[in-house]
């Protein structure tokens, strides 16, 4: 398996470093110790990435295509995570700490995300509803460019969730992955581009919540954010409140709050303490810390569950 030792932004189609150049550590789950360093996002980079995607919107680059050319774009979508599925389980395992059995479950599930809205939206209609007198239309547009921010725990697959319908739909987007597990996101690129996917369609803008995930959220030019429910400590919320002061619609991820081990009487007890965190699929990642600008970003000091 080959690890990369960097991770940059992916906008109108070109990789890129962030507008100032900041960077973070990004760090294996068993020893804490730094593999890659990845693009830190920020306003600018956001601005890039919204731009491109909403260029490709505009254009019709996108959403002017057929469905069933979507549709045929989509599968491709699935064909390329088909053909790596050993090569994503692997990065994910090593990224999240997850059993690889599981990783290469998700994997598969993702591809069957982009197979499924690929059937849907071929299948699917337009409508006219007629009563004495009256005469409705149900008529289906893609909304504009969406902006997803995903969770840590089983990204892969989560990304897919989001990435599948929107694309479907017509929207392009923006993703910015968790920056707790950027890993296998910088596999998506090369799979976009070689299912056919427009430049500026699909992006990505790697960073901290606080700062490219608040960026994302905050844009003028955005149409439908989708973060999780809590990837930060008052992320949510914040989000929340934004879009409800500027009504923009908002779906949200309600899992499980991040990982929080229970303190151990005995120490060194960590098969107790693993045994006690949360999340949505027995997740097996203990919190680290994660430096960006020599500063550490350090976890809450862990709490009964």
């Amino acid at each position: 398996m080959s690890v990369p030792s960097k991770i940059e932004h992916f906008v109108g189609g070109r990789h890129v470093p962030s507008a100032d150049g900041a960077t973070f550590d990004v760090a294996d789950p068993v020893s804490n110790t730094a593999y890659a360093q990845a693009a830190a996002g920020g306003p600018a980079d956001v601005d890039r990435a919204v731009t491109a995607a909403r260029d490709a919107f505009e254009s019709g680059r996108w959403p002017g295509l057929a469905t069933r050319a979507r549709a045929k774009a989509l599968s491709k979508i699935a064909d390329g995570i088909e053909a790596r599925v050993e090569q994503i389980a692997a990065l994910e395992t090593f990224d999240t700490g997850l059993p690889v059995t599981q990783a290469k479950g998700q994997a598969a599930r993702a591809a069957e995300n982009f197979r499924y809205f690929a059937d849907v939206i071929v299948a699917q209609h337009e409508a006219a509803l007629s009563q004495p007198g009256q005469l409705g239309y149900v008529l289906r547009r893609p909304a504009g460019v969406a902006g997803l921010i995903t969770p840590w725990n089983t990204p892969f697959m989560l990304e897919s969730w989001k990435l599948a319908p929107a694309l479907a739909s017509g929207c392009t987007v923006v993703l910015k992955p968790a920056e707790w597990t950027p890993l296998s996101a910088s596999r998506l690129p090369e799979i976009m581009t070689e299912a056919g996917v427009p430049d500026g369609a699909f992006n990505i803008v790697h960073g901290i919540g606080e700062d490219a995930g608040a960026a994302l959220v905050a844009h003028l030019l955005h149409r439908r954010p989708r973060p999780p429910g809590a990837p930060l400590v008052g992320t949510g919320p914040a989000t929340a409140r934004l879009l409800g002061q500027r009504r923009h619609p908002l779906l949200v991820h309600r899992g499980l709050r991040r990982p929080r081990p229970r303190r151990q009487a005995a120490a060194g007890d960590r098969d107790r303490a693993a045994g006690r965190i949360g999340g949505a699929s027995r997740c097996r990642r203990l919190h680290r810390s994660r430096g960006l600008g020599g500063v550490a970003r350090r976890p809450q000091t862990p709490k009964p569950l």
